[in-house]
């Protein structure tokens, strides 16, 4: 019987299976529980097992035995289970059952007002049951092996930072202010500090400094720090060599059927304006396999730059950032920072700072959480593709606009939206256009409402393709290799 759903419409959201295994994972145990339906009902076996690697094996054994007990014949490689667990509890399991599990936070299923490890592992093994929760993807040895590295050296830069901002208070003690001409252990600060400490003046940015000798005792400490803050530098110069020779000496999936060096990965990755080796390198270590992301918004979702709304009778009752990998969505925060800092003429750093003209509170977080949304977007086309970065590609962000030269009285704005603009100087739609590219958000009585105006005026006028006959648009769109268009606009 053929359904009368179109194709894509009305399919199954999730499966129900023959059996559901659910684990609640803790550092010193492991509380497993099996069901089967059984007509209207469900079969329910429980144990609890300490956490020791044979005792693990054991249990697994003794898993697949009930199932055949059952009539259930499950191979040790197709076994399915749900884990409940935080940090890393859940990996001698996974390590010793492998299979096919389901790895959740405590925090998405803890609706249940009675809590025990029995109710947590029932629970799980019912959402094992229905299918509630997609296959985890394990990382293979390689990339734990490069998340420890990374990981390591994010725990050595802020032992350093923390280092020099101890510094930074001690000389505030004394009156000093060197630590605004620049970083404590720059090239610039660091000498003066030293200078001072044994000298008790400088030459150099004297205005910073107080006439407060540096006491003996702090110099001494001071000496330490910078010593350990040596070592830590070592150190950190160590483990980034050992990361980066990890990732250029394995073989990388993309969205393709063909794998790819390292070394020309992450050159590919590093084309984009302000993503840095490291950036690559946290890329790499915690996105792994691409083709687990179908689609880009995915991934930017993974990485908590994805904003989502709780709706309600079809209206957005509020607007928050998913938590998502803190690393990557660091890493991504980062190089937009840099993107900002070191590449002014970049096409996409002129966006972001329009859109930072153009908010009238909080618009420096707001257009560097956006600029990072379109970094991590461009990086997954650039992975998903092995290809370098491309400005061109991204047509829905920085496509041109064919606007009108007007006077602002024949924009079609409402007679309030006008009067504000000229009470601005902005007598000319080009005018108007140039204050919103930069700082129209924040001039008088230009608020969401006259800015909003504008910002529709714009898209009304802009260019929905670029000017090229039908046939190449066509040829052009047939010929993309990427899982979805490539056009990181919003």
């Amino acid at each position: 019987m053929t359904s009368p759903v179109r194709a894509g419409k009305g399919q199954p959201s999730q499966a129900f299976h023959q059996y559901g295994v659910g684990v609640d994972c803790h550092s010193r145990s492991f509380q497993i529980c099996v069901l089967i339906p059984n007509a209207r009902e469900h079969r329910e076996w429980q144990q609890t097992v300490p956490a020791q690697w044979d005792q693990l094996r054991t249990t697994h054994a003794w898993v697949l035995r009930v199932l055949h007990d059952q009539g259930l014949e499950v191979a040790p490689s197709d076994l399915r289970y749900t884990c409940e667990s935080t940090g890393q509890y859940h990996m001698p399991l996974c390590l010793a059952w492998r299979g096919h599990p389901s790895v959740i936070n405590p925090s998405d299923t803890s609706h249940i007002r009675r809590k025990t490890d029995r109710l947590d592992a029932h629970k799980l093994a019912q959402h094992s049951l229905n299918g509630l929760w997609r296959e985890s993807w394990m990382a293979p040895d390689r990339i734990q092996e490069l998340r420890v590295l990374a990981l390591q050296r994010s725990k050595l830069v802020g032992e350093r930072t923390r280092l020099s901002n101890r510094i930074n208070g001690d000389l505030l003690r004394f009156g000093h202010t060197i630590g605004q001409v620049g970083e404590i252990n720059g090239s610039v600060v660091r000498p003066l500090i030293e200078d001072f400490c044994r000298s008790g003046t400088v030459r150099l940015h004297r205005e910073y400094f107080s006439d407060i000798a540096i006491p003996p005792g702090v110099s001494l400490v001071f000496d330490q720090r910078w010593k350990r803050i040596d070592e830590l530098d070592r150190q950190i110069q160590v483990i980034e060599q050992a990361c980066v020779h990890l990732v250029d000496s394995q073989e990388w999936c993309l969205g393709g059927s063909h794998p790819v060096r390292g070394s020309q990965l992450r050159k590919n990755l590093e084309s984009i304006p302000g993503v840095g080796r490291w950036t690559a390198v946290v890329w790499l270590a915690e996105v792994g396999d691409i083709r687990r992301f179908a689609t880009a918004n995915r991934l930017i979702a993974y990485a908590g730059l994805d904003p989502s709304g709780a709706i309600s009778a079809g209206k957005v009752v509020d607007a928050q950032v998913r938590k998502g990998n803190a690393r990557l969505h660091g890493a991504l925060r980062n190089a937009a920072r840099a993107m900002l800092r070191h590449a002014p003429s970049c096409r996409f750093s002129a966006w972001a700072r329009a859109y930072l003209g153009r908010q009238s509170r909080g618009g420096k977080s707001k257009a560097l959480h956006a600029l990072a949304r379109r970094v991590g977007k461009a990086m997954y086309f650039c992975h998903w593709k092995n290809e370098p970065f491309d400005e061109s590609k991204y047509g829905a962000l920085l496509r041109e606009s064919s606007y009108p030269d007007c006077p602002v009285e024949e924009m079609g704005l409402s007679a309030g939206v006008v009067r504000i603009l000229k009470g601005n100087g902005l007598n000319t739609s080009r005018q108007v256009v140039d204050a919103f590219d930069s700082d129209l958000g924040r001039r008088p009585g230009c608020g969401k409402v006259t800015v909003q105006a504008v910002a529709t005026w714009i898209n009304s006028h802009r260019c929905k393709w670029p000017s090229e006959p039908r046939s190449a648009r066509a040829a052009t769109l047939s010929t993309r290799n990427g899982p979805e268009d490539c056009a990181c606009g919003e």
